[in-house]
């Protein structure tokens, strides 16, 4: 028994699969911002201008809210309508309600699917070796 080519076997399974958790690992949480309701100067905008913002997002959405004083509200909507926003930062916490006049940005958390789909190769990488 040669346990040199058995110690480098064991070795290289144990890399793969630490390599391919930590690849796993990395992605989870694979989600990214993306902008829909901005105020500019001109006023309200959003993603499509034809669009306004309650057609645009609905209950159950993760959002990133700027209000006017510049502070950053993380929240689940819960009802959508067009002039306020209603949700909750934390399950179990009281509900926020953001006038609509008062935001200055909305950005919409989106899960990535690339990242995702990367994500599932690598835990079957790590399982399967």
């Amino acid at each position: 028994m040669n346990r040199r080519s058995t110690f480098g076997t064991s070795a290289h399974t144990v890399m793969v699969r630490l390599i391919a958790l930590f690849c796993a690992l990395s992605l989870l949480g694979c989600t990214s911002l993306r902008t829909v309701v901005d105020r500019s100067l001109d006023g309200l905008r959003t993603e499509s201008s034809a669009a306004s913002f309650d057609t645009l997002l609905r209950a159950g959405d993760k959002v990133v809210v700027t209000v006017a004083d510049g502070s950053k509200l993380n929240l689940t909507l819960a009802t959508v309508a067009t002039d306020s926003l209603d949700g909750v930062a934390d399950k179990g916490a009281p509900p926020v309600h953001v006038r609509i006049d008062q935001v200055n940005r909305i950005e919409l958390r989106t899960v990535s699917g690339t990242k995702t789909a990367f994500l599932a190769v690598g835990v079957v990488v790590a399982v399967a070796a």
